[in-house]
């Protein structure tokens, strides 16, 4: 039992499951006001003070079902039942008064009642489900007085306008506006209103109405009705409830679609998604701290002002609601909604609410947030299904392990209200919001050094600062470790570079092929040219020889007449010019200078012999090079300049042409330029023979050498031929210049 103050009003206390007697052994108050008492025989017990009281049959009401809750200017609470009549409540002499309009007197009353408001004159009117509006009596036994033109309708709403006007919500009919008890106004679908079924009636501080239904919002002002419907921004278009802040803003509840703000003319919806407790809001009270309380089908919750607009205006993720149920004084969670008024704020500052069991109210300032956060403690570590006790740190073998770890929270007041976050450092870039979940997952956790660590937070919000940690180390398979990492990059370093000394074999092998194969056919070209030479000079120019020289003998003769010596003379003039050509074409096959004279006569000899065969005057200078090639590589030389000079008799077009042989201290620079067309300039012979069989013979001949050949031109520029050969020599090279814009080829 317990003792209030000096009043010594006793109160005794049953067991959870009824019994009025036990024994108690020790007592204790927590920090957190609840008191905890020690038993004989039923364990410990646990007292805590409800913050709702709620109002049932048990305390006076006619009804458990309270569809409607309503403060008069007197201070006493009104209470419409569903068909238990009205209950009023005179909370200072703690009595109710039903006021039941079917009584003996009054056959025709309806007694389910599911609107109340009062008009300025103090006279308390009802709205019933089908028995229109009333005014309820003042005094027990005196006659009801009914609005004209409202019998048979189901009045949901009602609401008193700044100018005394009443305004009653139908089920189905639209609005209806009272004046002096008579119906002076009726507006419908057909007068703009957006739906005939009217569940709410709100005047802002402009004066205009606001009017919520079952399929939009109405604003009826000056006159006319603006709507808004799910086109304009309204999750839900079921409205239940319309709340105008101390800043002017509107908040708007819905069957469905959560609570909305309007404002500048836009909805913003804050749903369960957000961080709301319900989907239904069938009231919003807003207390002297800025909270707003809202009724639903789960319970009371509780939200604060600023963070709705924090959220809304997209400063926040998340709002945080704080749901009151059976635990905090609720006999039934559920509330009534979609009548009005749906719950009600007192001249003291409660609230009140109707449930489907009783009616409830609540002192806010006694639900003050803050509060002692909850302690919390990792209790085990799950590894691959083995459990662990969670030390400072646990450390598992190599592999990708699936981790648990399992962690509780201690609150003596609500514990079933504390809410957790968690976050594996080192692989959670942001905390998880566990919610009332005791294990974190981490499947398959890769190798690595982490920290879990958990936290722990009431009811309203509040993080503890002490949070519990744990450090967890997983091991690396073999095939991860650092000193595998390094051999498997130095096998694979060692792999590259076999695989690129293997290649780079194979191209040089490839290109001793190739050269080797480019000198055997160079060799056989040269073999084939000293027999084709030895043939023409040693067979056909021997027999052309005869041919001349019995000629002679015949003209020598003087038998000959005039007619026969003439017929001996032109042959003899005939084959001593084949005879001329012969032997020059042998001497092109194979330079005999080369073996009798040495190169720097074989090549003067040749310069010399193509410019007296042309018409193009060369610049030549050659220095003296014997002995500084082999035989085989004079020969190449020898041909290299060769091809040269018969692209620029043939094909140049040029007047004149420069032959430049110099030797160097390291090498021997050969330059052939000629002024011609060049590439490009229209001379398709000259770019089919450059860019044929003569020019690839000239390369691969230079890399028999071992020199480099360039091939310079540009349109109308002439072009230019450069072979440079390492050598032994003794006088340095002299630099030649390159033509403007050339091409190199």
């Amino acid at each position: 039992f317990s003792i209030d103050g000096d009043t010594a009003i006793t109160r005794r206390y049953a067991l959870p499951d009824g019994r009025p007697g036990f024994l108690v052994r020790s007592a204790w108050v927590d920090a957190d006001g609840n008191a905890w008492f020690g038993t004989n025989a039923n364990g410990l017990l646990r007292a805590r003070r409800n913050l709702f009281t709620t109002y049932t049959t048990e305390s006076g009401l006619s009804h458990d079902v309270a569809t409607a809750v309503f403060g008069d200017r007197s201070g006493r609470m009104w209470v419409g039942t569903n068909c238990g009549g009205v209950n009023e409540l005179d909370l200072v002499q703690r009595t109710v008064r039903v006021s039941n309009p079917r009584s003996p007197g009054d056959p025709e009353g309806d007694p389910c009642v599911f609107s109340l408001t009062q008009d300025t004159a103090g006279t308390v009117w009802q709205g019933t489900y089908g028995g229109g509006v009333s005014a309820l009596p003042r005094v027990a036994g005196e006659r009801r007085t009914e609005v004209d033109g409202m019998w048979g309708r189901s009045v949901l709403a009602l609401f008193t306008a700044s100018d005394g006007t009443v305004w009653a919500g139908t089920r189905a009919s639209g609005l209806f506006a009272i004046r002096d008890g008579r119906v002076h106004a009726i507006y419908t679908t057909d007068q703009g209103l957006v739906h005939n079924s009217v569940r709410t009636i709100r005047q802002t501080r402009d004066g205009a109405l606001w009017i919520g239904t079952t399929d939009g919002l109405s604003r009826f002002s000056g006159g006319r009705f603006t709507s808004f419907t799910a086109a304009d921004g309204l999750a839900a278009t079921h409205v239940r409830a319309i709340h105008e802040d101390r800043d002017g803003t509107l908040w708007i509840g819905t069957y469905g679609g959560g609570l909305h703000r309007f404002r500048d003319d836009a909805f913003k919806a804050i749903t369960p998604r957000d961080g709301l407790a319900d989907d239904v809001v069938s009231a919003i009270l807003e207390d002297d701290a800025g909270q707003f309380w809202m009724s639903g089908n789960r319970g009371i919750h509780r939200v604060a002002r600023d963070q709705l607009n924090a959220f809304a205006d997209g400063r926040i993720e998340r709002v945080h609601a704080v749901l009151y149920g059976r635990s905090d004084g609720l006999r039934n969670p559920e509330t009534n909604g979609g009548f009005q008024p749906a719950a009600w704020k007192d001249a003291r500052g409660h609230l009140w609410f109707p449930t489907v069991e009783g009616v409830a109210v609540v002192d806010p300032s006694r639900a003050t947030p803050g509060g002692r956060p909850p302690s919390v403690v990792i209790e085990d570590v799950v590894v691959d299904g083995e459990v662990r006790p969670a030390g400072a740190s646990v450390a598992v073998g190599p592999g990708r392990p699936n981790i648990e770890f399992r962690y509780a929270g201690l609150s003596l007041s609500t514990p079933e209200h504390i809410r957790f976050r968690y976050r594996l450092e080192a692989f959670d870039e942001k905390w998880t919001d566990a919610g009332s979940r005791l294990v974190a997952y981490y499947p398959r956790l890769p190798a690595g050094t982490y920290r879990f660590v958990v936290m722990a937070a009431n009811r309203d919000g509040v993080w503890g600062a002490a949070r519990s940690e744990v450090t967890l180390r997983v091991a690396p398979a073999v095939w991860n470790t650092l000193w595998f990492r390094v051999l498997g990059s130095i096998g694979a370093l060692l792999l590259v570079v076999a695989v690129l000394r293997r290649r780079a074999a194979l191209v040089r092998a490839e290109r001793a092929a190739r050269e080797s194969f480019s000198r055997q056919l160079i060799e056989s070209q040269e073999h084939e040219r000293r027999r084709l030479a030895g043939e023409l000079h040693d067979g056909l120019g021997q027999e052309l020889l005869i041919v001349r020289n019995r000629a002679l003998i015949a003209l020598r003769s003087a038998s000959l007449d005039i007619a026969a010596r003439e017929q001996v003379q032109r042959i003899t003039d005939v084959v001593t010019g084949s005879l001329h050509n012969i032997r020059a074409l042998a001497h092109n096959l194979t330079p005999h200078q080369l073996d009798h004279l040495g190169v720097t006569t074989a090549l003067r000899t040749m310069v010399d012999e193509v410019a007296a065969s042309c018409d193009v005057d060369f610049t030549v200078h050659i220095d003296p090079i014997d002995g500084m090639l082999t035989l085989e590589n004079e020969i190449n030389l020898y041909r290299i300049m060769q091809e040269a000079l018969s692209n620029i008799v043939h094909h140049s077009g040029a007047r004149c042409a420069q032959v430049d042989v110099r030797r160097g201290t390291n090498r021997l620079a050969v330059r052939i330029a000629d002024e011609g067309r060049g590439f490009g300039g229209g001379a398709e012979g000259r770019a089919t023979a450059l860019g044929g069989f003569g020019l690839s013979g000239m390369s691969e001949r230079a890399r028999i050498l071992g020199g480099a050949l360039e091939v310079w031109s540009a349109p109308g520029q002439g072009t230019r031929i450069e072979l440079t050969v390492p050598v032994a020599a003794t006088s340095p090279c002299v630099p030649m210049p390159e033509p403007t814009d050339a091409v190199r080829v």
